[in-house]
């Protein structure tokens, strides 16, 4: 689905993203934007912009950041650079569908979120106890499944997830296996 400029602007500001998000995608004035809110009816959104680790420090707003991670990779084409805005069109409704009403994301978070896994900030994993996804960033505070309740300790992207092998005299860090 490939957007003229003018039509992803009036349908990301449609959706309450950000004028200045706008702006930087499509590359339009502050004053051509204006002028278009207007002629469509169209509020800019407001707000703060939260940093993602602040989405992720409780439990609703973590199962909700994985479900619209999950719908938007989902949507995702392999091919895009940055945020897939086509791709954020098409999950947004189908998560406003699936999500609860008062635990929704707004779509600035929801924005953040692409973001984030577009630029390699954040992953979607699976929780190690009951399979659940999981959104990982690299955040100061430790992030637990919200649905078991485990905490996620996995390796950064790259790393073998396997633990180190022992050294060959049966010391690992000076302690003698077992």
């Amino acid at each position: 689905m490939v957007l003229h400029p003018l039509q992803l602007a009036a349908a990301l500001g449609r959706l309450g993203l950000r004028p200045a998000r706008v702006q930087q995608v499509t590359g339009f004035s502050r004053h051509l934007l204006r002028t278009l809110y207007r002629s469509l009816a169209i509020r800019g959104g407001g707000g703060p912009l939260r940093q993602l680790e602040t989405c992720l420090k409780r439990r609703q707003p973590r199962l909700q950041a994985a479900l619209w991670a999950g719908l938007y990779l989902k949507s995702r084409t392999e091919d895009c650079q940055g945020v897939d805005y086509p791709a954020l069109l098409r999950a947004w409704p189908l998560y406003q569908a699936l999500a609860p009403a008062r635990h929704r994301l707004e779509v600035n978070a929801a924005w953040r979120i692409a973001h984030a896994l577009a630029m390699g900030q954040a992953r979607l994993e699976h929780c190690r106890s009951c399979g659940a996804p999981v959104l990982l960033a690299p955040v100061t505070v430790p992030l637990h499944c919200g649905h078991c309740g485990e905490r996620q300790r996995l390796p950064p992207p790259g790393r073998n997830p396997t633990p180190a092998a022992v050294p060959a005299s049966g010391h690992a860090r000076g302690l003698l296996r077992v």
